[in-house]
């Protein structure tokens, strides 16, 4: 394979697999000369797939759920690329993105924060304050050897933890303490996670969507977030974007009404 450079999927069991490639086919139409690998355990073939690599799930231990993330972690040791965006199963492309590429050549490791886990890390039994995890479901990565010894550590004590974590990040977490590689912080663009209330900054499109819904539903929040590029905060439980017309407007309201409020008192 010739490309040092392409995105990666990790899955197993016909439900993930489908998933992947549903999100593939929308990094294809968005970006039709990205190279895509899946890294899964029975021979695939899928049009939105250029690569497939077998991995086997026999030599993993671990019987319950915990077992996937377990091969996710391995699935990302053995991507075939120089330079790697990693993107969960559940992952929706809506604008292109390859600039993270790019990026890469000043960064080792490039991830977006996690705003609902709020699990405390803890190196030597005691917690490290405000050191909150990172969503590994979107992850760009160069191939040096601090990025292999991370990931390798990362897995490592993701599996001598496992019974006191509820996700690997809080292992990818301790393994950034323990290993030094260049990081740099994604924006929420790169990584929206609609179920979370989000803020977005100014004049910048969301490129990617994480979290499981209905590809009318992809649509829909594709509409939503990107019709207007204002520094803008989506409210999850009302599905809605608001940004600084819609203050001004809810301002403008506030002062009709509360004079009316103030009387009827």
């Amino acid at each position: 394979m010739n490309h040092k450079a392409g995105y990666l999927y990790v899955a197993t069991g016909q439900k993930y697999i489908k998933e992947a490639e549903y999100s593939a086919s929308s990094l294809k139409e968005v970006m039709p000369n990205s190279n895509i690998t899946l890294i899964t355990d029975k021979d695939y073939s899928s049009p939105f797939f250029d690569n497939v690599i077998l991995q086997g799930f026999d030599s993993i231990d671990e019987k319950s759920w915990k077992a996937n993330l377990v091969y996710k972690i391995m699935g990302i040791s053995k991507s075939p690329y120089e330079k790697t965006i990693f993107l969960d199963t559940d992952t929706y492309i809506i604008e292109p993105f390859n600039e993270l590429f790019e990026l890469l050549d000043h960064f080792e490791v490039m991830i977006a924060p996690d705003y609902y886990d709020k699990n405390n890390i803890q190196i030597n039994g005691k917690v490290v304050e405000g050191y909150y995890p990172y969503n590994t479901g979107v992850l760009a990565f160069s191939k040096t050897q601090q990025t292999k010894r991370f990931i390798d550590d990362w897995l490592s004590i993701y599996i001598e933890e496992l019974q006191d974590f509820w996700s690997d990040q809080q292992a990818f977490m301790k393994a950034l303490i323990k290993v030094n590689v260049k990081l740099f912080v994604l924006s929420s663009i790169y990584n929206f996670r609609f179920l979370n209330n989000v803020g977005l900054p100014d004049a910048e499109k969301v490129r990617i969507l994480h979290s499981r819904s209905s590809k009318e539903e992809f649509i829909r929040i594709a509409k939503l977030v990107n019709s207007d590029t204002s520094q803008r905060v989506w409210v999850a439980p009302l599905r809605k974007i608001f940004n600084w017309e819609s203050k001004k407007m809810f301002q403008g309201i506030r002062n009709i009404l509360y004079p009316l409020i103030k009387t009827n008192k």
